[in-house]
């Protein structure tokens, strides 16, 4: 959900804006994409919609200019229609903010059927393509029930993640069991289609919730989040809804049903089904409630966010916070005077400076907990840590160009400006050096040539000289178990076949694909191959690891 107040918007360009702008048409009218909601009672606002996912808010006085947009009267005879205090400077200077907003109506609006299109790009990495309007279906199983507009819904999800929980404490034998060994092809296609089950279910959770109190959910369809498949449900019309407890339900009413989905799934482990059926409930569950729990951080722009976004009734808050800790931080280093768009909380800078980290910190430490499974991923895996680090390096520094940029626009001295922006290269070629733990990882299977290690073939094994120490694991899809260690023999690289469980934690041994076989000697092995192998090779630089990343995904 986005909106944004205009008169806010308005306030906030005044210095830069000039007075007076030329209007792309006049007399002035809305673009074709622009709907008036007049407010639902009558102490709420007035919502101007362009195309389906932003909404603006405006003042009783913006109101009545906006309702005379029709293309019939120029803009010289509105002062006297709307009276005072209107003036027809003030109404040209309020067009130019509708302007820069789009929504007015341009000589070609080619761009807007592109806009409303079914395929979208949402800056920074999300890609959109609607499916369809579920706003009809959702509004009839609305009317069908009313059970999902009430705290008893509430209630009645967070009791059944509760139990869900206490049931994967009780189950936590074969929990760990279900984590750490492999598992049939069945399983691994029953999770993957559980989850995006779950996702679906989870998105017309929104939408549900959001029709049931009056709302129109507008889209529905299939993303990609941050190159990770996803489905979506526009529930942006939420903002028109007039307690902010209610569009605070909506916004978690996604997370409340995955949540008891998950839970639901933990208490069917309970019965007394055959093991790789219980195993496989409890692999959904733990994915389930632990996309739940993402979910519920704030500092990126998921559930939560939204959640506590309608709560306070601030639009924007995350960009709004960010803004502040800028400017605090431009402040500290520039001398430039502190601006503060949230002044009502005094939490709001060292929020907005986690939003701006938390990207990083969530990226480093999924690297550190799925370094080796991607680097068993080969190439595949190598192109995913590239772009991983990419998109998290490029938040990071489009904040540092806005925090320059805003601090040259208030007159920062140009000698501290530069010698701030020489400290700050200096402490990023610094941490360019921060060791990082250096691991190759791959599998082990026992042939007639004795223990191998697997790689996959875009991984350089010239890296491996002989003797170095391997360490050998039993995997599963999140835990892993040591059991034995060996270390590279004197024997050269090979290219072999080998079957899918040498480098992947599944049961199956077809089909057989291509790796890279490397000798081991010295084999202490308790237990049964197949399973992972993985390398030491201490620590290097942090940009080492990164090219050589990149090398790893880009060199054929």
């Amino acid at each position: 959900m986005t909106g944004l107040p205009l008169a806010e918007r308005c306030a906030r360009k005044r210095r830069t804006a000039p007075e007076v702008r030329d209007l792309p048409l006049d007399p002035p009218e809305l673009a074709p994409d622009v709907r008036v909601h007049p407010p639902t009672s009558e102490d709420q606002p007035w919502f101007l919609q362009r195309g389906t996912n932003h909404y603006y808010r405006l003042t009783a006085d913006l109101a009545r200019l906006v309702a005379l947009l029709d293309g019939t009267r120029p803009v010289r005879a509105m002062p006297q229609r709307l009276g005072a205090p209107w003036t027809e400077e003030d109404i040209r200077r309020a067009l130019a903010f509708l302007s820069d907003a789009e929504l007015l109506r341009t000589a070609s609006d080619a761009h807007r059927r592109r806009a409303s299109g079914r395929l979208r790009l949402v800056p920074p990495l999300t890609v959109q393509l609607t499916l369809f309007d579920p706003s009809r279906m959702l509004a009839a199983a609305a009317r069908v029930t009313r059970f999902a507009a009430t705290g008893a819904s509430v209630w009645t999800a967070l009791a059944i993640i509760g139990a869900g929980l206490l049931a994967l404490v009780i189950s936590a034998g074969d929990l760990r069991a279900a984590l750490g060994e492999p598992v049939p092809y069945l399983t691994a296609v029953a999770v993957v289609i559980g989850t995006l089950a779950a996702t679906g279910l989870h998105e017309l959770g929104h939408g549900l919730v959001l029709a049931s109190y009056g709302g129109r959910p507008q889209r529905i369809g299939v993303m990609l989040f941050y190159l990770t498949p996803a489905f979506f449900c526009d529930v942006s019309d939420g903002w028109r809804l007039p307690s902010h407890r209610q569009r605070a339900h909506v916004a978690l009413a996604g997370i409340l049903v995955q949540g008891a989905i998950g839970g639901t799934l933990a208490l069917a482990a309970l019965l007394p089904l055959p093991r790789d059926v219980r195993l496989t409930l409890l692999l959904l569950a733990v994915v389930t409630l632990i996309a739940c729990l993402v979910n519920t951080i704030p500092f990126v722009k998921l559930d939560g966010y939204i959640a506590l976004m309608s709560w306070l009734d601030v639009t924007h808050l995350r960009d709004k916070a960010m803004a502040d800790a800028r400017s605090t931080l431009s402040h500290a280093l520039f001398g430039t005077e502190r601006e503060r768009r949230l002044p009502q909380y005094g939490w709001a800078v060292p929020f907005g400076f986690a939003c701006m980290l938390f990207p990083l910190f969530l990226v480093g430490n999924a690297l550190l907990l799925w370094s080796d499974t991607l680097s068993r991923l080969g190439l595949v895996g190598s192109l995913a840590t590239v772009a991983i680090v990419t998109v998290a390096l490029s938040g990071l520094v489009r904040e540092i160009v806005r925090l320059f940029r805003e601090a040259r626009a208030q007159r920062a001295g140009a000698l501290r400006r530069w010698t701030v922006g020489f400290a700050g290269i200096a402490l990023v070629a610094g941490a360019a050096f921060v060791p990082v733990p250096h691991t190759m990882a791959g599998g082990f299977i026992v042939t007639d040539r004795g223990t191998e290690m697997m790689l996959p073939t875009s991984v350089d094994s010239q890296r491996l000289a002989p003797g170095t120490p391997v360490e050998l694991k039993r995997g599963g899809l999140v835990l892993d178990e040591r059991v034995g260690t060996a270390v590279v023999s004197e024997t050269p690289a090979r290219e072999a076949s080998a079957p899918l469980s040498a480098l992947f934690p599944v049961r199956e041994t077809e089909p057989l694909i291509p790796v890279r076989a490397i000798g081991l000697r010295e084999v202490d092995l308790v237990g049964a191959a197949p399973g992972i192998a993985v390398v030491d090779l201490g620590t290097q630089p942090l940009w080492l690891w990164l090219t050589s990343r990149a090398a790893d995904a880009f060199t054929p």
